[in-house]
């Protein structure tokens, strides 16, 4: 009996003494894709193959450590880190346009509110309302878990009797007064991923002497998260289908076209026109519309400096399938002009027919004692399907010796495609 108790003793001290095991620590993403580039270059196919396949199994984070091509490397080698970008750089922008998620629980000043919704979604969201409103510091009491941003922000902006100004006066989405006879936003609006549409309102139209204009006109708000900033959005019109309350199908009008609303530095909001052929009278609701939204969002952000700009031309820099140049450095008179070329793998179109995205690249100098010094003016020097050229203007007598310039792109433009629903919509 006392050497069982002594075994089980000597046992237990053991397990006590043993440390506890440890977590495996964390795969190294750039080791993982250090070694599977190097076997893109294997002998064996199906050894290339695989790691082409895993390259894309790890995902965007990938991103940030694929190498840059190289005259060392095979054409096969370019060709599959090139496709591996090109799928990953898509795979990342299919992940923005997922909606963020908020949570608030328990009672909460507003003001405490609106600033957990910014910090907990990456998006620039303010109360913009007058001095001698006092309600900001009252108590709201929230029970939201887990919801997608734009049903978490409509169920605080309809207890606190708030609206979304697509106007403010500041980048992001300023949040006012809403008038009295405003409608509650929740119940109104549908969610595809990071995408809030809803009607603005609805008219119908009838010419009693051809019948020719006999139309009904639906103007729906698409609004999205500040941090995706699209470039274009679009609505397919052959995507719509629309029935009445009666089960007719309506026509749409222009039902060949691609409708394509540019979007603006800062804008939150666009509005999208749809135009049917008048329904019945005896028809009192929009039983459905269903269609596509297309739009078209910047990639991820690199930033190319030139360090000694006055000396830097014909300097190129290439990251992640972005080609940047310096093509010029001169002095105009009493202002001095950095003429810079971005060339881009595939731009998707956009540098033909949406050039605001290029205007919004960051360009700036910086002065050998850190001063940050912006461009006063900029114009456009070159255009082609993939670069762009432009020149940028600083008003500065003195040279620009030991200053770098520090330019900053998306490395992709990416279109996403999402689907929504609107039903039972009241017909005038």
């Amino acid at each position: 009996m006392w050497k069982a108790v002594l075994v089980v003793t000597c046992l237990m001290f053991q397990a006590e003494a043993e440390p506890a095991t440890t977590a495996s620590p964390a795969p190294d993403t750039a080791a993982q894709v250090k070694q599977l580039v190097t076997q893109l270059d294997a002998r064996e196919k199906t050894s290339r193959e695989s790691a082409e396949q895993a390259l894309l199994e790890l995902g965007p984070t990938a991103l940030d450590h694929l190498p840059e091509p190289t005259a060392r490397m095979s054409a096969e080698v370019k060709q599959r880190l090139a496709r591996v970008r090109g799928k990953l750089e898509k795979a990342l922008a299919d992940s923005h346009k997922e909606a963020t998620h908020i949570t608030l629980s328990g009672e909460m000043a507003l003001t405490d509110a609106v600033k957990s919704i910014e910090q907990q979604s990456g998006n620039k969201v303010y109360l913009s309302l007058a001095d001698d409103d006092s309600d900001s510091d009252a108590k709201l009491t929230f029970d939201i878990k887990d919801e997608p941003f734009w049903q978490a922000l409509d169920h605080v902006l309809d207890q606190a009797q708030l609206s979304v100004n697509a106007y403010g006066d500041q980048q992001g989405l300023a949040l006012v007064r809403r008038g009295e006879m405003a409608a509650p936003r929740t119940g109104l609006a549908v969610y595809a991923q990071a995408f809030r549409i809803a009607p603005l309102d609805i008219s119908a139209t009838r010419d009693f002497s051809s019948g020719v204009g006999n139309t009904l006109q639906l103007q729906l708000e698409a609004a999205w998260e500040p941090r995706l900033a699209p470039i274009v959005l679009s609505l397919p019109m052959d995507s719509f289908a629309a029935t009445d309350d009666l089960g007719n199908a309506l026509t749409i009008q222009g039902g060949e076209q691609e409708y394509e609303i540019p979007v603006g530095p800062g804008q939150s909001t666009v509005t999208l026109p749809l135009t049917f052929d008048l329904p019945a009278r005896s028809a009192g609701k929009l039983a459905a519309i269903e269609g596509k939204l297309r739009a078209l969002l910047p990639g991820r952000q690199e930033t190319f400096s030139f360090a000694k700009i006055d000396k830097a031309k014909k300097t190129s820099q290439t990251k992640a399938g972005v080609t940047v140049t310096i093509d010029e450095v001169w002095k105009n008179n009493d202002a001095w002009e950095v003429r810079v070329l971005t060339r881009f793998e595939d731009a998707a179109g956009s540098l033909q027919s949406h050039l605001n995205w290029v205007f919004n690249n960051e360009a700036k100098l910086l002065a050998p004692n850190g001063e940050e010094i912006p461009y006063d003016s900029l114009e456009t020097t070159s255009e082609d399907e993939n670069e762009i050229g432009m020149a940028y203007i600083f008003a500065r007598e003195q040279g620009l010796a030991d200053h770098t310039f520090v330019y900053r792109t998306p490395t992709s433009v990416t279109e996403v495609e999402l689907d929504f629903e609107i039903k039972d919509l009241e017909l005038p």
